[in-house]
C-alpha cells in the first residue's frame, strides 16, 4: 500500500488553530530549572545550610524541566486525527482515543515528575545511603518519558519522522 502524504495546515490555520501554551509550559520549565541552577551556583558558597537546601532545589528543577520538555511533544504529536488512525493501524488493540492516551501520558509524566520533585526536596534523601534511590528515581523518570517516544517510532513517518536510535542515544546520554 502506497503512503499518501497527509494534508498539512496552511500558515493561517496553524496560527489560529494550533495552541502555543504547550510551548509556554516548556519555556517556563526551562526558566525554572535554569533559575534554580543559577541561584544554587551563585549562593552555594554562603554557608553549609544554603548549599544543602539549594542543591536539593537545583535537582528538583530538573524534574520540572523533564515534564516541561515532554509536554509539548505529547501535546503536538497527539494533536490530530491522523495520529489516532496511525495508532489503531500499528496497534489494533489500542482501545483508547487520542485525547485519553494524551491524558494518560500527561498524567503519568506529571505524577512521576511531581514525585521526583517532592522526594528530592525531602532532607532525608540527601544522605549517602539514599544516593542510589535518587539515581534510580531519575532513571525511572527518564524511562517513563521514553515510553511515548517508543510509541512514536512505530507511527507513520509523516507524523514523527525520527528513528528510534535518536531516542535511544538521548536516553543513554541522560543516564
Amino acid at each position: 500500500m502506497a503512503a499518501v502524504a497527509p494534508n498539512f495546515l496552511t500558515a493561517n490555520q496553524i496560527l489560529n488553530d494550533v495552541p502555543i501554551w504547550p510551548l509556554i509550559v516548556n519555556i517556563f520549565s526551562a526558566c525554572f530549572c535554569m533559575g534554580c541552577s543559577a541561584i544554587y551556583h551563585l549562593l552555594y558558597a554562603k554557608n553549609e545550610a544554603f548549599q544543602t537546601n539549594l542543591s536539593r532545589l537545583d535537582y528538583a528543577g530538573i524534574s520540572v524541566l523533564v515534564f516541561g520538555s515532554a509536554y509539548p511533544v505529547i501535546h503536538y504529536c497527539m494533536a490530530c486525527d491522523q495520529t489516532q488512525r496511525e495508532c489503531r493501524i500499528v496497534t489494533p488493540n489500542f482501545n483508547f482515543s487520542v485525547p485519553v492516551a494524551k491524558s494518560i501520558y500527561t498524567g503519568v509524566q506529571a505524577t512521576m515528575c511531581f514525585a521526583c520533585f517532592v522526594i528530592t526536596l525531602i532532607p532525608k534523601f540527601d544522605k549517602p545511603e539514599y544516593q542510589k534511590v535518587r539515581g534510580i528515581m531519575y532513571i525511572i523518570l527518564g524511562l517513563s518519558t521514553s515510553t511515548m517516544f517508543i510509541m512514536f517510532t512505530y507511527m507513520d513517518p509523516y507524523i514523527t519522522p525520527h528513528r528510534s536510535w535518536v531516542y535511544a542515544l538521548g536516553g543513554y546520554i541522560y543516564i
